[in-house]
This record gives C-alpha cells, structure tokens and sequence, in this order.
C-alpha cells in the first residue's frame, strides 16, 4: 500500500464520524442537550400563572392553605388554614376546588375519560386565572379579589422541581460518558438512549408536576405525552441492554421490536384508540418491566460458564433488578391499585436514577462494558473546563452590578488577576491539537542517553506516555505499522524491536482524539529512534573492534617482548619484575574483555593466595575466615580488575603502618553485593589531621569507577577500607 493510500485510510479511520466525537466533546453535547432540556423546563414553570399559596386536601370541601408567599399576590388577603371552595375570573363561572386539582401526576387516573376530565376542568382554571382580577370564594363566606402574576418567581419552585432536573442530568451524563469511550459498542449505545429517555421523562415531569393549581392544557398535555415518550425510550433503551449484555440472548432484533412495541404504546396513549386492562399507561410499562426480570434471569443462566461475564452481570442485575422493584414498590403498582403512589413522584425518579448509579459503580469495580477506571479522568476534565465556563459566567454577571466608584477596579482585577489565569487553565485544559515533531525532540533525546541498553521496550513506552498522555497504555501482540482504530479512539504503535506493540487510548487524558498528524509524529520519531540505535550500535561495534585489535597488539607485541626477557634476564631479581609485569599485562588485556568473567570462588581464592603471600614474606598475621558455602556468582572481568587493583592497593597501604602485626579480611555477598572489608591493627593512633593520600584516591577511584562504594574507617587502634560492589556493572562509573 502506497505512503499516500495509508494516509487517506488513516484519515478515514480518524474521522468518519469526526474527531469532534472525543469523549470530552461527547459529554459537552450531552451537557448542552441537558441544559436544554433544563432550560425549556425552567421556562414553561415560571410561565404559569401564580397566587403565592400552598394547598392540602381539606376534610371539607375546597382545598386548604397550608402557605402563603408573604411577596406572592395572596398576601395579606388569604391566610394561612383559609380553605379555598371556588374561583372565578371577571367573566366565567364559579370552578370548584377540589382535590384533583392537586393531583401531582395524572398518570394516577386510570382511564382515557378522566384524563380527558382533568384536561378539561384545568383549561377552565387557566382561563379563569388568566384575568386580570380573580374572585375567591371561601368557605367562612368571604369573597376575595386576588390579582394572580403572569410568572412566578425561581423562589416559589419546589425541591422536587431542582431535584427531577438534577436526576436527569446525573441519567444523561452516565449514559454519555460511558457511551463516549465506547460508541463502538451496542450496549452503551443502547444505555444512552435509555439516559436520554429518563432525561427528557424526568425535565417534563418536573413543569407539571411543579404546578401551583393551574396549567396551560396544551402544554399540559404535551409534556405529559413527552414524559411517557421519555419512560418508554427509557425502559425499552435498559431491556435491549439486558438483552445485549453481556452478551446477545438471540439474533432476534430485539431493540427493533421493543421500539415498536413503546411506539405502539405511546400512539395508542395520544389516540386514546384503546383502553387497556387495568391502566392504560402503566399495562405496558408493567410488561416491559416483567421482560426486563425474564431477560437477566435468562443472561444469568447463559453467563453461568463465563466468570467474568458473570461476575459483571451480577452488579447490573442488582442495579436493574433494585431499580424497578423500587420504582414498582413505590410508584408504579400503587399507582395501578388505589391510584396514588406511597410516596412523590421525585422518589420514583430517584429509584430509577439508582440503575444509573451503579453502572458508574460497575465500570469502577468490575470494568461494565470493558471501560477502565480511568473513565473517571474523563469527568475530572470535563468538571474542570465546565468550571472556566462557569466562571466566565460570574465574571459577566457581576461586572454590570459594579458600582462607578469601583469599577475601575474591576476592571484592573480583571485584566491583571483574572484573565491570565483563565487563559493559562484554558491552555492547559484544552491546548491547541496541532503538534510539531521538534516539541518531542530534546525529552526524546534525554530519555535516549539515560535508558538502561535492555530496556528499550519499556522504555518506547514511557515515550509514548510522555509525548501523547494517553488515559490508558497497554501492550498487545507485535504490528508492522501505526494506525488508527475507533475513529481515533485508539491507536495502534509497533515496538522498536518488533516484539509487541502498544494500544494508546484517547489522547491527553481523554480530551481529544488521536489524529493523522499523531500517527506522522510516531513515525518520525520511530524512524529518529531506529537511526540513532543503528548509529550507536556501529558506533559500539568500531569499538569492540578496535578494542580487540590493542589487545592483540598488547597480547603479541608487548607480552612477547615481555616474556623473551623474562626468559633472557641476566639476574633472578629483572626476571621477576618481567614476570610481575607479564602478569600485570595479562590482568589488563583480559579486563578489556567484556564477554568474559570469572567466578566469584576462583576470585576470592587469588585473593586469599595474594593476601598470605604479601603477609608471610612481610611476617605478618593474616585472618581471613572461611564460610563453608560460598554464594554463585560472577564478576565482569572488569570490576575483577579494578577490585584486584584496589585488593593490592589496600594491603599495600596496610602494611606501610608502622607496627603492624595482623591483618583481616573480610569478604561476603550480602543482598547479592559484594563487601570487602581490609582491616590492620594500629600501633599508635593515626591523627584526625590525617592527609587521604594518593593511595586512598586510587582506591575509591577504581571501586567508583565499577559504580561501588568506597569507605574507610580510623580507630583508635585499626584502620580499615571497605569496599561495596553491585552485582552488574553499570554503563557509567559513580
């Protein structure tokens, strides 16, 4: 496939549905969807008519007072335990009050013809309330005027009214988040549509049901169509969803037949074409609820062999299985039977809102719908760019209020404090998508210098962290390119060394998606990255080569010069210093040798040889206790070398101290380090204003060099060097 081919399929895979279906992007669509919905709900509550009073049920005909607005238009004219019998505006007829006027939600009324009753008499009410001036009749026999407000003010809504548009925001935004990092899937697909539906049933719920007395009947009737438009989309968006996960019950179309099945239902409902057996809007949701037990009874017997499917499917059939044994238990059952709930309608929504619940709680504890933990990032992000909008807000709000003397003031607040740090969150919540190459060079380079040699896969990883701050890495098996898959939902990136490959998901933290140009940078940088190790391994090659040429010059050259005048020497004392030389010389050539090593055994013995050959031609004690199982091991020729250097050198030292007797040697694996401790005895106190010699430097210089550690100790009557070896020797010295 051409270079130009990948790019327009790359393209394709990154935008078919557009990178503005980013997880983040998702949930500001739903945000602004609830806002609407909020919005238009706000708008037709305050929009109805209002006399500033709360009422009850009275034991006597009419309804009673139980509240009067001390700012509503009922002030000081109606009081508190007033029982309100009639009403009338200046040119209609007495309306009797009574309690179904109260009636919170008309899904109470059981047939066609009393909610065609209800409409009825409240058409009458609102033309009535709607005069300038209406009359009340009350039942101690006075009759008052009362000038009803063409709006009511946010003070007179109810908790119920804030809380139905609260639990559809919470149902909306819990099936657009999931959906966001799934919309491949069928599943969270389908719990959107059941979050839209509990949104839009909930938003509807709350004008209505939030009435003082009076309603507009046309819109009356349409947000009570639209509540059951929502509870239907509501429950038929869960059954598909228990049909479908975790797994598919059947290849039947299921969700096609259930959005068939509310269809009818809610036609049937606007027709008024046919009264069903015992509630003609609760029969339906009654069956529905029923398929609902029938479904994930049936997925639990089918996911009794998958552990992990059951397990999840455990919590969601405890959250749906909770959710409508509440819902019924509360609302809906007694609704049907004696045509009032045990308790407001708010609380049913809230036993529904639980499903919702704990679906966020399922993908924190058993990952629902295969979505890590780190989904909860993207609500993180979200609240923190909703909280700049919001302070905007404020800003703009307040700014007018300021007075003249302060407003300067303001002004210099704003330009000065405000806006930098608005910016500066702005930029660091969502910064430009469009990204160069040269932003990754310097940290790629860095990184390249300080990773360990055997670690280039983790450490590819670690790039990529840094470059793209996925919300999630994982490893998959090996590819031979970079791609794109899930719109830009993920991508795909080989390893350096073919060996596996990594799965990025949602970039920055999950506030955009991935886009071709991310796909050209790993390229570029994979291909900076192959270069350069091809580079450093030639480099390296060069000088293994070169380093096993001196050998050879070393070993043929200078150690056959030395061994022809160990051979020819004209005095036992030249030859010896030849043959102490040739040794010296061998020692050297084999530490220049990177592949081999000699064993931990085989050292401390030339060690221990070295020691009582240095102590008996001095006439000194030598301790050196033996363990009776030495620990496997190997050093490098290398840190043999410059250990055995610094060994000679301390036992140099030792016996230069006048009056010694003794030395001690102690050597051990201790956490898989090597410690070697040198030790002498003192015959007079070595002064604190002791001056390191070159000796000492020579000492931690080589044991550094290896990346150990060198000490000394001086006591009264003993001087000891201690060296610390790690088991591999480093690339650099410490």
């Amino acid at each position: 496939m051409s270079e130009s081919a990948k790019e327009d399929q790359e393209k394709r895979s990154g935008s078919l549905l557009g990178y503005g279906r980013s997880p983040i992007n998702v949930l500001i669509l739903a945000g602004l969807f609830g806002a609407i919905l909020s919005g238009v709900s706000f708008f037709y509550t305050i929009h109805q008519p209002w006399l500033g009073l709360s009422f009850i049920e009275s034991d006597v005909k009419g309804l009673m007072v139980t509240n009067v607005d001390p700012d509503g238009p009922s002030a000081t004219i109606i009081a508190s335990g007033d029982i309100l019998q009639s009403i009338r505006g200046l040119r209609s007829s007495w309306i009797s009050l009574d309690k179904a006027f109260l009636i919170e939600d008309p899904d109470m009324l059981s047939s066609f013809a009393e909610w065609r009753k209800l409409l009825s008499r409240e058409q009458a009410l609102y033309q009535a309330m709607r005069a300038p001036i209406v009359h009340i009749q009350l039942y101690d026999g006075r009759q008052v005027r009362v000038q009803p407000a063409e709006m009511r003010p946010l003070s007179s809504l109810s908790f119920s009214y804030f809380a139905l548009n609260l639990v559809a925001l919470l149902a909306l935004m819990v099936g657009a988040g999931i959906y966001s990092v799934r919309m491949d899937s069928l599943p969270a697909r389908l719990l959107l549509v059941s979050g839209v539906g509990f949104a839009i049933a909930a938003s509807s719920a709350a004008v209505y049901t939030s009435r003082e007395l009076a309603i507009n009947p046309d819109q009356f009737h349409f947000f009570t169509a639209l509540n059951h438009l929502g509870i239907f989309t509501y429950t038929a968006g869960g059954l598909g969803l228990l049909w479908h996960y975790p797994g598919s019950l059947k290849t039947w179309p299921m969700v096609r037949i259930l959005a068939i099945f509310v269809s009818l239902a809610w036609l049937n409902e606007q027709g008024q074409w046919l009264e069903l057996p015992v509630h003609s809007y609760y029969f339906p949701v009654v069956i529905l609820f029923l398929l609902a037990i029938g479904f994930g009874v049936t997925q639990w017997f089918q996911s009794r062999n998958k552990p992990v499917d059951h397990a999840a499917l455990k919590w969601v059939l405890v959250s749906v299985f909770f959710s409508i044994t509440a819902t019924m238990a509360l609302y809906f059952i007694p609704g049907m039977l004696i045509h009032r709930p045990l308790l407001p309608i708010i609380w049913g929504f809230i036993a529904a809102l639980i499903m919702y619940i704990g679906f966020v709680f399922g993908v924190i504890r058993y990952r629902l719908f295969d979505i890590e933990r780190w989904w909860l990032n993207i609500w993180l992000w979200f609240i923190a760019g909703l909280a700049v909008v919001t302070m905007d807000a404020i800003i703009g709000l307040l700014l007018p209020q300021v007075g003249s003397y302060t407003l300067p003031l303001a002004i210099l607040f704003t330009g000065w404090c405000y806006f930098p740090i608005r910016q500066w969150v702005w930029r660091r919540l969502f910064a430009n998508s469009h990204r160069d190459i040269g932003q990754f060079l310097p940290a790629l380079v860095l990184s390249m210098v300080k990773r360990e040699a055997d670690d280039s896969e983790k450490w590819w990883g670690d790039v990529l962290q840094e470059t793209f701050h996925p919300m999630y890495l994982s490893r998959i098996p090996a590819l031979d390119e970079v791609r794109l898959q899930d719109y830009g939902g993920q991508m795909l990136v080989p390893s350096i060394r073919g060996l596996d490959a990594f799965e990025l998901c949602y970039a920055e933290n999950g506030r955009r998606l991935f886009l071709p140009d991310d796909v050209k940078i790993v390229r570029s940088l994979m291909e900076i990255v192959r270069r350069t190790e091809e580079q450093l391994h030639s480099y390296t090659r060069g000088m293994n080569e070169e380093r096993q040429r001196i050998m050879r010059d070393l070993h043929d050259e200078v150690g056959g010069q030395l061994l022809t005048l160990v051979h020819q020497s004209a005095s036992e004392k030249e030859a010896s210093l030849a043959s102490s030389a040739l040794s010296s010389l061998r020692e050297v050539i084999y530490s220049m040798d990177e592949k081999e090593s000699v064993d931990y055994e085989m050292a401390f013995s030339r060690w221990r040889i070295l020691a009582r050959e240095r102590c008996e031609s001095a006439g000194l004690e030598l301790y050196w206790p033996v363990k009776d199982k030495l620990e496997q091991g190997l050093f490098t020729n290398r840190q043999y070398y410059n250990i055995n250097l610094a060994f000679k050198e301390s036992l140099t030292n030792a016996l230069k101290h006048t009056g010694t007797s003794r030395i001690s040697v102690l050597m051990d694996i201790r956490d898989g380090y090597f410690r070697l401790e040198i030790q002498n005895n003192l015959a007079k106190p070595i002064p604190d204003t002791l001056q390191t010699g070159k000796g000492l430097h020579n000492m931690r210089s080589r044991i550094q060099e290896i990346g150990g550690k060198f000490d000394y100790q001086i006591k009264k009557d003993s001087f000891m060097v201690i060296f610390l070896v790690p088991p591999d020797e480093p690339s650099g010295g410490g």
